[in-house]
């Protein structure tokens, strides 16, 4: 092993490197959840027909037109977010990048923690951040569309902000605030 290569060993090690990389590992992982739920739950909630003892009973287009698009349920739920031009495909394959990465993440920390060469992607993070902003404008204004209480208002549609898109906004603050570290390099 040469000179470099073990100081960027060293270096990954490093006891603040590892602190950085587990906190922004946490978060991108708190965002993805938070993408998720807008991507599988929303989706889910849109053909929600009613409440029964059990709970809610759900539209038979719901199976349909998004579980019969794919077997893994958020494939399934981007795949109808294009079907119904909510996102664009090119859109829809970067949610797949996202996850693949929350992936890589979530099942191979120690991997991420010591090898030089695995890092997260900070430029992924951001587009979960995106992503959560544009799908909660999209539900946002499907509730003021259907919501009596909004008729007749005017609604600036681009300037809706959801919760989860709040949280998110808060969550980007404490990464932009984190600590840098050899952790965390962009790929794009």
């Amino acid at each position: 092993m040469d000179e470099l290569s073990i100081r960027r060993i060293t270096d990954k090690l490093e006891p603040q490197a590892i602190r950085s990389t587990v906190i922004r590992a946490g978060l991108y992982l708190a965002a993805f959840e938070l993408l998720r739920a807008e991507v599988v739950d929303k989706v889910k909630a849109f053909f929600v027909m009613g409440f029964d003892q059990r709970g809610y009973t759900y539209s038979p287009e719901y199976a349909t037109k998004v579980l019969a698009l794919d077997r893994n349920i958020y494939n399934a739920s981007c795949k109808w977010l294009v079907t119904v031009e909510a996102m664009t495909t090119e859109q829809a394959t970067e949610l797949q990048e996202i996850r693949v990465h929350r992936n890589l993440i979530a099942h191979e920390l120690p991997k991420l923690l010591m090898d030089p060469s695995t890092h997260l992607n900070p430029w992924l993070l951001e587009r979960c951040r995106f992503y959560i902003g544009l799908l909660g404008r999209l539900w946002g204004g499907i509730e003021a569309d259907t919501n009596p209480d909004f008729a007749g208002a005017a609604i600036d549609y681009e300037a809706i902000k959801s919760g989860t898109s709040l949280l998110m906004d808060y969550i980007w603050e404490i990464v932009e605030g984190a600590p840098p570290n050899q952790g965390m390099e962009p790929t794009r």
